[in-house]
């Protein structure tokens, strides 16, 4: 007999109590986790249309640009990272900062 949440020696991910679970609470780090890396973070709550959400994801993916950048010194330190905008209205998501490789 396996023990209960598990069926045939797997954890059972179709379980109503785990689906209320996790539905009521989405991980908090996610969002920082999704800041941090220059992401991100869309939380959808159970009742809500995905519609909505895709469509302003849609939105920022045709407005986002990619900027490069060399690294002056191969040093393999961690160097902070700032972007900042002139054009009031817009937020800029970034990386914090960067490992620079070894020479």
């Amino acid at each position: 007999m396996w023990p209960a949440g598990y069926r045939g020696g797997v954890r059972d991910l179709s379980s109503p109590a785990l689906e209320r679970s996790l539905a009521a609470a989405p991980d908090p780090g996610l969002a920082r986790v999704a800041e941090e890396a220059g992401g991100g973070y869309v939380e959808i709550r159970p009742g809500q249309g995905l519609g909505l959400a895709f469509a302003d994801i849609v939105e920022e993916l045709h407005s986002q640009y990619l900027l490069a950048y060399a690294p002056p010194k191969r040093d393999g330190k961690t160097h902070d990272i700032s972007v900042r905008v002139n054009q009031s209205g817009l937020k800029p998501r970034a990386r914090k900062s960067y490992v620079a490789p070894r020479e």
